[in-house]
């Protein structure tokens, strides 16, 4: 679990640097004092929002939740920033062209290419191409629809 600690160089951090502990579930800032720490917690997932207000070197976040909880660090390096910000805007994996076609073919087990195309994200040639692959691993058969036109069954 990865732990940011604020520099002394700026203001409010030079005898007790703020500490940012960031794990799978929550985000927690310690605030050293004289006697004990101040502790504020908050989950991930009822983090609404994050800001940034960068400097030259160091930087402040916010961490806004729905109930208006905020967890403000202060003196941040900016390269920790980046980390941080990293950490919360993973981009959702995209399915595989393979993948969009058997969620599909669940629906309707005898697909046509302009069914696959019309009801997917696939373009032609990649439509053409993960049916080939699918083939080849022996999920799908080539076969020919009521009409004559060649279409996909799935096995």
């Amino acid at each position: 679990m990865p732990e940011f600690t604020a520099s002394r160089l700026t203001p409010g951090n030079r005898i007790f640097p703020s500490r940012l502990r960031i794990d799978s579930v929550n985000v927690t800032l310690y605030k050293g004092r004289f006697a004990g720490c101040r502790l504020l917690t908050m989950t991930r997932s009822s983090i609404a929002s994050v800001f940034v207000k960068s400097g030259i070197l160091h930087g402040d976040m916010v961490f806004e939740a729905m109930n208006r909880k905020q967890i403000i660090v202060k003196g941040l390096r900016n390269a920790d920033i980046d980390k941080i910000l990293g950490m919360f805007s993973t981009k959702p994996e995209k399915a595989s062209a393979e993948k969009e076609i058997l969620v599909l073919a669940g629906k309707m087990p005898v697909l046509t290419l302009k069914q696959i195309i019309l009801n997917t994200s696939l373009e032609a040639e990649k439509a053409e191409e993960a049916l080939k692959i699918l083939i080849a691993k022996g999920m799908a058969k080539e076969t020919v629809d009521p009409y004559g036109q060649p279409a996909y069954e799935f096995l």
